[in-house]
């Protein structure tokens, strides 16, 4: 893929190719009278391609080339044969000349042509595989299977950095193991692997077997690794694991299936010198109770800690928005089976949540935004804040407005009901360190932008009435621990088990639906 400066460069060269062919057909038969024509044109067709990276909020290039043509035009007169000879000559190494120059130009082009930033693509058949796994177990939630994934790999690497990966051998094949242990490990001088937070999650491929079901992950990560001497390293990282269990089994239910514990006795992952779990005095093999990692492979690691005052230009904000296939027929069966829906409601809370999250961003306070976010996006954005707040850097946001909400997408399974839409926002927004100063950003522009946000909630709980600034249980004034529970009385608020909570953002970039 030819980046801009080049596309520019190869334009350049080829019009000054034309334009001298032309002034030296010119010069060579700028005769009066009569004369003869000679046209040609090019085209090439480019992509586009995009990136984001928690590491720096998002961010993400495009590249792509038009069509260009171009053209001459020369006259002569009849004259003697030696003039008529000179100019055919002359013709002749004008010819060759331009296509000598675009033969090169397109040879530059390929040479200097470079890999597109890796973009996770599903598998093509991936939504029929997935419907044909939900079949086989009715149980399967695409939200709880990522919340398994999520808390796994953060285990994982945690592992690794305190010497117990052996532990998690029920949920890691010993393959898989060994890709982590070669990331680094306490056997190579690490004390601790902290901080890991995963800023992107995505099904990117499904597969179904006589074996049994497998599905292939793709993350996006920060984490820091700590030697033995006290020094730290923070690093970005892209990942895919693939995920296998045997066929025939059935997903846990929520509360369940995230729990890292001895996949057979439900006992904490504790095992003797043979293996075997030392409450049920069972070996465990991969895949014989739950998913377990097959094989992990790392698409990109490099050290870099978070980005907090480089500034990124908005990008996908003009794309089409990106629909469901089927969210027409999808919208009336979800209706049907939610009593007391309405989009006017539902808008209302949105807009809610967003300035709530947006408020307790900017002010450092992110408490505040505990009650509407699900475990996940709520430690994600901690990390973030935390990591504000160990800069003594502050990002204001300012003069916030919701602009247009479009709902593009309706999923339900066993347990949970979700909802996304796309949000066109414009707000102020800038980074301050500690003395007030000006970092990164503009105080004075606004910055427009568009974010694909999802929400969910229990399937069947029905429409909560009261404010959205009390509890949806018992209509206490909203309260909750960072456990998410109401401090009145006791309920699991973040959840979505009683009122719509986020659950994840994604860059309009990089959605895919």
């Amino acid at each position: 893929m030819i980046n801009r400066l080049e596309a520019k460069r190869s334009s350049l060269v080829i019009i000054f190719a034309i334009g001298l062919a032309l002034y030296l057909a010119v010069a060579a038969n700028g005769r009066p009278g009569g004369g003869q024509t000679h046209s040609s044109s090019s085209s090439s067709r480019g992509s586009s391609s995009s990136s984001s990276s928690p590491s720096s909020g998002a961010s993400s290039g495009s590249v792509s080339s038009g069509t260009s043509s171009s053209g001459f035009s020369s006259g002569s007169s009849s004259g003697s044969g030696g003039s008529a000879a000179i100019g055919a000559i002359v013709f002749i190494f004008i010819i060759v000349f331009v296509l000598f120059v675009l033969v090169v130009v397109a040879r530059a082009a390929k040479n200097k042509t470079t890999p597109a930033p890796y973009n996770p693509l599903t598998g093509n058949n991936m939504d029929l595989e997935l419907e044909a796994l939900k079949r086989a177990d009715p149980n399967f939630s695409t939200m709880l299977f990522i919340d398994f994934a999520n808390k796994l790999y953060a285990a994982a690497h945690e592992a690794r950095g305190s010497g117990r990966i052996e532990v998690l051998a029920p949920y890691i094949y010993e393959a898989a193991q060994n890709y982590l242990l070669s990331l680094g490990s306490a056997a190579s001088d690490l004390s601790a692997v902290t901080r890991v937070v995963i800023g992107t999650s995505k099904i990117v491929d499904v597969g179904n077997s006589a074996e049994g079901p497998a599905i292939t992950v793709f993350f996006e990560s920060n984490y820091t690794e700590a030697d033995q001497h006290g020094s730290q390293r923070s690093y970005y990282a892209e990942e895919q694991w693939t995920f296998r269990r045997d066929a025939g089994l059935v997903s846990l239910p929520p509360g369940k299936i995230d729990a890292i514990h001895c996949p057979k006795c439900g006992g904490p992952l504790e095992h003797n010198e043979t293996g075997a779990c030392v409450y049920c005095n069972s070996v465990v093999r991969c895949g014989q109770f739950h998913w377990f990692v097959s094989e992990a492979v790392t698409l990109d690691r490099n050290e870099r800690g978070p980005q907090l005052t480089q500034e990124t230009e908005e990008t996908g904000t003009d794309l089409p928005t990106v629909y469901q296939p089927n969210f027409q027929e999808t919208v009336p069966a979800f209706i049907a089976a939610s009593p007391g829906f309405s989009w006017d409601r539902m808008n209302e809370r949105v807009n809610y949540i967003f300035h709530s999250i947006s408020q307790a961003w900017t002010t450092l306070e992110w408490e505040k935004a505990r009650p509407f976010e699900t475990d996940n996006i709520f430690q994600m954005h901690r990390y973030w804040i935390e990591a504000y707040q160990r800069q003594q850097l502050r990002n204001v946001l300012d003069k916030i407005q919701v602009n247009r909400i479009e709902w593009v997408k309706v999923e339900q399974d066993a347990f949970y009901d979700a909802l996304t839409a796309r949000i066109w926002a414009a707000e102020i927004d800038y980074t301050v360190d500690a003395a007030g100063r000006v970092v990164c950003g503009s105080p004075n522009k606004p910055r427009a932008f568009t974010e694909y946000w999802t929400f969910i909630r229990t399937r069947g709980a029905k429409q909560i009435e009261q404010r959205d600034d009390h509890c949806p249980n018992c209509a206490a004034p909203l309260a909750v621990n960072m456990a998410g529970n109401c401090q009145f009385c006791g309920g699991k608020v973040t959840s979505g088990e009683f009122d719509w909570v986020l659950s994840r953002i994604d860059q309009d970039e990089s959605y895919s639906g």
